[in-house]
């Protein structure tokens, strides 16, 4: 993503427009062009070194932009494990020879370097090797002048919905494999939304809480979002509505498959699952006592309601769906709970992360709900694979 100060928009109407750059601009691709080709030797690069070379060609918020994105593409290698027991070694000799006779500065470090069995000349490069400004570049994953720009134009969306207090995305006319992996993607991202369906339209519509509604996880919240739309973008008729808080004011935020932002997302099915699904479902499917998979399809809870849920577990002759509720997930679980329960719902339950229940108001619902004790059950942070195993043998 770009910094907040490398972003460039304009509001109008109370709605506001980033500036992307369109394909066939020769100025922005001149720009482009330029630092692609500065670049295109930063592997074996001293970090500060880089960043000297760019200042110098960088004059206006677009190409600090294009650098900044061109940076990110940078590997930086990890200082040496021993930095620190060699700079304390290096301290010692110091220390030492200071206190005897008394010499000049460059015999003083001709003196420290010979004890080190080091060149003077580089003794000072390697006592602060491990300083960030420092480092070397590892590897650079170089971008076209093409790509360049499509990140310019896809990083302003996603830095701006960093400051979003809501965020509505509606997707139209895609296949059932892709909604899948749509809803897929929306739970790793451990984002919730309240999903509505128009069958007449063949839309399907998610409303998510902005970062700005969390306090405590607005941040790690924020990039999770902003992992997420590139996804978004990168299916074929899609709608991104946002009511941003923006230099001090609410604007509203609108985007669609028309508006430039071009992603290379993959459109894989099922290719990518979280670390910590992975080793849950390891550990249960390792038994025979109960199999699990990530969620597969959604469950109609009535009108217009449907979840798509975390995991799908068989125990015996029983399939169950089970739903993770997060501490952003907080506004969604009594509307759940409430459509589960009205509709009746069978062979479905939840997960509730136990910070939840310091919402009192939010307790005393859930402790005096029927359902609830039924087919819930808490965890802490994520479920392991024995609470999941209690959960699914107290249910059946």
């Amino acid at each position: 993503m770009l910094t907040k100060d490398l972003v460039q928009a304009t509001v109008r109407s109370g709605k506001l427009f980033p500036r992307f750059i369109k394909s066939d601009d020769p100025t922005a691709s001149a720009e482009a062009k330029e630092l692609c080709e500065l670049f295109s030797d930063a592997a074996g690069r001293v970090v500060s070194d880089l960043e000297d070379e760019v200042k110098e060609a960088v004059s206006t918020p677009r190409s600090r932009g294009f650098a900044k994105l061109l940076m990110d593409q940078c590997e930086v290698a990890e200082p040496n494990a021993e930095i620190m027991d060699f700079r304390w070694k290096t301290f010692a000799v110091s220390e030492r020879l200071r206190k005897s006779d008394s010499i000049s500065q460059n015999e003083f470090t001709e003196a420290v370097a010979a004890e080190l069995g080091e060149a003077a000349g580089d003794l000072k490069a390697k006592l602060f090797s491990d300083l960030p400004s420092a480092r070397v570049v590892e590897r650079y994953d170089p971008l076209s002048i093409e790509a360049l720009i499509d990140k310019y134009n896809l990083s302003h969306v996603t830095t701006f919905l960093c400051f979003a207090d809501d965020v509505a995305v509606t997707v139209t006319n895609v296949t059932i494999a892709q909604k899948r992996e749509l809803m897929r993607r929306l739970k790793f991202h451990r984002l919730m939304s309240d999903v509505e369906v128009n069958k007449d339209a063949k839309a399907l519509t998610l409303e998510l809480s902005g970062p700005l509604r969390l306090f405590g996880k607005a941040q790690g919240y924020a990039l999770r979002i902003a992992n997420f739309f590139p996804f978004v973008a990168s299916l074929p008729e899609w709608k991104l509505e946002a009511l941003i808080t923006w230099r001090g004011k609410k604007v509203l935020f609108c985007l669609d498959q028309k508006s430039g932002v071009v992603t290379k997302s993959s459109r894989s099915h099922g290719g990518y699952i979280p670390k910590d699904f992975e080793q849950v479902m390891h550990a249960i499917n390792a038994s025979d006592e109960m199999k699990i998979e990530p969620g597969e399809d959604f469950i109609h809870l009535g009108k217009q309601s449907y979840c798509f849920p975390d995991f799908v577990v068989k125990y015996g002759k029983k399939t169950l769906a089970l739903e993770l509720f997060h501490p952003w997930h907080k506004g969604q679980l009594k509307q759940r709970v409430e459509a589960a329960e009205a509709s009746k719902t069978k062979g479905f339950m939840i997960g509730v992360e136990r910070s939840l229940m310091k919402d009192l108001a939010l307790k005393d619902f859930c402790e005096n709900n029927e359902w609830f004790g039924k087919n819930a059950f808490e965890y802490t942070q994520f479920p392991t694979p024995n609470v999941i195993k209690r959960a699914v043998i107290k249910h059946g």
